[in-house]
């Protein structure tokens, strides 16, 4: 995200709810469940004996945050409301979630 935010300097991050990194947290969970027999061997112990249910809530929760974050992008783009500064931070706080969630269950095998 930093790294994004570097290189994109001249985008405002207060116009952004997030939605890419849903979008690549449902995009990595699909493609785990699609190929859970070789994929299983990467993923942290700790998850292994319940993998298939842990990554469909993932993949459940990215999808519903995925369709939050583009609500919420529609309501920035229109400027028919007042900024939806609540609605933008959660976002950005279960995007960070779902990232640290992703990097954990992959990262520790």
């Amino acid at each position: 995200m930093l790294i994004s935010w570097t290189a994109q300097r001249t985008f405002n991050l207060k116009l952004n709810a997030g939605g890419e990194l849903f979008a690549f947290g449902f995009a990595l969970d699909l493609d785990l469940l699609l190929e859970q027999k070789t994929a299983v061997a990467s993923i942290n112990p700790a998850f292994r004996s319940a993998f298939g249910p842990i990554f469909v809530v993932a993949l459940l929760i990215s999808v519903y945050f995925l369709v939050f974050a583009a609500k919420v992008q529609s309501e920035i783009v229109k400027k028919s409301r007042p900024y939806p500064m609540t609605r933008v931070g959660i976002c950005w706080v279960f995007s960070i979630g779902v990232i640290g969630f992703h990097l954990y269950a992959l990262l520790r095998s």
